[in-house]
């Protein structure tokens, strides 16, 4: 019954800062019709927008130190409080987090501890309540040349300038807000786990010589390749190393689900179509909104389709010579390039709602609304 009752509360605090529009765009994390997939487009086109105008671009991940485990209570009901939320639900959400106490019992001792932090683990109001306090960060006043975006506990800031002394003063400004921001919520955010990554493309930054930031006069440190909701992002935003990872990826599934599938069921062709049409492909589309742009390169289109072979061996049980064009024809499985395309396509029309031109052929996007 406690599982049915943190359900419907979580439902009726989420439906009233719906229907109240108190959720700001900026946390894709709460939001209908968002995704992970919005969320890395949003900030593709920020980023790629900033660099269109010749103007140098870092992306900072910032990690909170504990994030579910360090929410203050106190923060959760103010801010409940001041979205006004309804009496019987702020009362129920109150006496749900009062008085709770943890206990560590052996047979020498017994040591108790009043609880005033933290989400409650396991549970849907949980994640719930860390993003209506992580929402409020984005009613802060953040400077002009800043982009912040969070989905749960992924946080990312992007920072943009003529030149490395403007990033950096645009950074600090940000930082004061940020770090304020902590202070007032009892969250800090973890310089060591945290890291930049300068946008080498058009060479306006360089990652040997990059914008110094620091975290509570920490340095941080600027990598080569930062991953964002699963993607992988690198200076240049070929997004070459994600899709190496993912091809590694498919290939370790791929093998583990057929020799599972061959050991306790059979080895049908139609069965491993399905599995791979079911999770392989899904896997290796992921990330669509953040790389999709990238799909008007026949040498990347070509890479997709050397991640598809794994798969496609085991369906045909083919030679490992066999072209891949071959391999795509005999289980009759598109090339992957090809659904890469049609899946970005969708999106764009029914989730972005742009207008777009696919081989000479154009959709609008008001016709399938």
């Amino acid at each position: 019954m406690s599982k049915v009752l943190d359900k419907l509360v979580s439902q009726r605090i989420l439906h009233h800062y719906h229907s109240n529009n108190l959720l700001n765009p900026l946390q894709p994390g709460l939001r209908a019709s968002k995704s992970c997939e919005t969320a890395g487009f949003e900030l593709r086109e920020v980023v790629l927008g900033r660099v269109g105008k010749n103007q140098g671009v870092c992306m900072v991940s910032l990690d909170v130190a504990g994030a579910f485990d360090n929410v203050c209570w106190e923060s959760i009901l103010f801010l409940l409080g001041k979205a006004a939320c309804p009496l019987n639900i702020f009362r129920l959400v109150r006496s749900y987090l009062r008085n709770s106490w943890v206990c560590y019992e052996t047979q020498v001792t017994r040591v108790e501890h009043e609880v005033k932090r933290g989400c409650p683990q396991g549970s849907c109001s949980g994640p719930l309540f860390w993003n209506i306090v992580a929402d409020s960060l984005f009613n802060q006043r953040f400077p002009e040349n800043a982009y912040m975006q969070a989905y749960a506990d992924d946080l990312v800031l992007a920072i943009w300038g003529h030149n490395k002394s403007q990033i950096e003063d645009q950074w600090r400004a940000a930082m004061s807000v940020i770090e304020e921001w902590g202070e007032l919520n009892k969250l800090r955010f973890s310089s060591l786990m945290s890291c930049m990554l300068p946008i080498t493309f058009r060479r306006r930054l360089s990652l040997a010589d990059p914008p110094e930031v620091n975290l509570y006069r920490q340095p941080i440190w600027a990598v080569a390749e930062l991953k964002y909701l699963g993607v992988i992002w690198d200076g240049g935003l070929t997004f070459h190393t994600h899709f190496k990872n993912r091809k590694v990826a498919i290939d370790s599934l791929s093998y583990r689900l057929t020799s599972t599938v061959c050991k306790w069921y059979s080895k049908q062709p139609c069965l491993l179509k399905r599995i791979y049409k079911g999770a392989l492909e899904p896997n290796a589309l992921y990330g669509h909104g953040a790389w999709g742009h990238r799909l008007k390169l026949k040498m990347f289109c070509e890479y997709l389709n050397v991640a598809q072979r794994r798969p496609l061996l085991a369906m045909t049980r083919a030679y490992r010579t066999s072209s891949t064009l071959s391999l795509q024809v005999l289980p009759g499985v598109p090339p992957l390039d090809l659904r890469a395309i049609e899946t970005y396509a969708t999106f764009l029309v029914l989730r972005v709602r742009q207008d777009i031109t696919v081989y000479s052929e154009s959709f609008q996007w008001e016709d399938y609304v």
